[in-house]
């Protein structure tokens, strides 16, 4: 089951709401209510797919010294890089390791909190527009605040 699609049934009524409210104010020329919108997820969350999978790829392909890992981590890059995560969760694999698992549990809630601060403190625009989810992370949440 994937995790952003099942929760997507939840959060789409509020947050992707919330996203074309903010579009909309922004279209008319007034300020943006939402901080946190449907967008806000795909920009600075689930970079890579959820868990944000596209750090734990960097991170062992920088830094492990296991061939095992490196070559699951380098066939999964490309597709890590467009949000498709399964490889690297299924290759490594981060579901049946702890190693892995907490980290890929926690790191979003961590995003989540650090990535609301930084767009409540007006360091970052309001995600108002809508992007495919294929779309990199980094060119995602450009795109996103406009």
């Amino acid at each position: 089951m994937h995790g952003t699609n099942v929760l997507g049934a939840v959060i789409d009524g509020t947050y992707l709401t919330a996203l074309t409210m903010n579009d909309s104010l922004f279209q008319a020329g007034k300020p943006m209510e939402y901080i946190w919108t449907r967008a806000s997820f795909d920009s600075y969350v689930w970079m890579g797919g959820a868990g944000c999978s596209l750090a734990l790829v960097i991170a062992v392909l920088v830094f492990s010294k296991r061939a095992d890992s490196r070559a699951v981590c380098k066939m999964s890059a490309p597709m890590a890089v467009f949000n498709i995560n399964e490889p690297v969760v299924f290759g490594m694999p981060i579901v049946l390791n702890p190693i892995y698992f907490i980290p890929w549990l926690l790191v979003p809630a961590v995003l989540t909190i650090v990535a609301y601060l930084v767009t409540a403190a007006g360091w970052v625009p309001y995600a108002h527009i809508v992007v495919p989810w294929v779309v990199p992370p980094v060119l995602y949440a450009f795109l996103a605040t406009g």
